[in-house]
């Protein structure tokens, strides 16, 4: 319960990370920095783990360890595919987003269900550290495709940085005029569109709710599937 609690927390700070990525170097580079240092914790967690077994360290800091790693679990997927909508969402116009959004959020979803169901015909070969470790495989794949596309997208001129650079113009110049923080131009925004405010709410309520069934879920399984590889399997 407390590293599931710890997640938004932490997400926080990983996103505040991106966006100083983001405005001192432009997406491209924020895209592929955040990706290498997924694979770097993806393989430096198991690594960690599997030396904590061999040198019998204490208990806790195995705990400590698989603590961290599920705190970023959490927070990293957010971190790099919003990111990665992001820039479908700068190249494409509104009527080929239209078009395009939902036809790649359904493969998405085809493609997660087939490589979580070869999960249990995988784990036997690899055990649960070595499944962890090959994840970097496929981060690595992800970081030399988006790589690609952002040159691409130079080539063809429909380059997202263009459009981070004169977003940061605009707001450098409202800035300027006005001596509000952030706090009050939040404040702000709410009174002058309730609607905002209302889904400010709903977002809090159901993150916070999404975490109490995470974890009720977590507890009850393992109660019910106490073999680790067996449970990693089902689930």
């Amino acid at each position: 319960p407390l590293a599931n609690g710890l997640g938004s927390p932490f997400s926080l700070i990983l996103l505040w990370y991106y966006s100083q990525l983001l405005f001192q170097n432009g997406p491209r580079v924020a895209l592929r920095r955040t990706t290498i240092m997924s694979i770097i914790v993806v393989l430096l967690s198991p690594s960690m783990l599997q030396l904590c077994r061999t040198a019998n360290q204490p208990v806790q800091v195995g705990q400590a360890i698989i603590g961290l790693t599920l705190l970023f679990q959490n927070s990293y997927q957010y971190l790099l595919y919003t990111q990665h909508w992001s820039f479908v969402g700068s190249v494409m116009t509104p009527d080929e987003g239209s078009r395009w959004f939902p036809a790649l959020a359904g493969f998405s979803s085809i493609v997660c269900s087939v490589t979580s169901s070869l999960v249990p015909f995988i784990l036997p070969h690899t055990g649960i550290l070595g499944l962890m470790a090959l994840t970097s495989i496929t981060l690595l794949g992800s970081c030399l495709l988006g790589d690609a596309a952002y040159q691409m997208s130079e080539t063809h001129g429909c380059d997202p940085a263009l459009q981070l650079q004169e977003q940061q113009r605009s707001k450098e110049a409202k800035a300027a005029d006005s001596k509000e923080g952030r706090v009050g131009k939040a404040i702000s925004l709410f009174r002058r569109v309730p609607t905002l405010s209302v889904l400010f709410g709903e977002v809090i309520s159901f993150q916070s709710l999404s975490t109490i069934l995470g974890v009720a879920f977590v507890r009850t399984l393992k109660q019910q599937i106490p073999e680790d590889m067996a449970r990693a399997a089902y689930s």
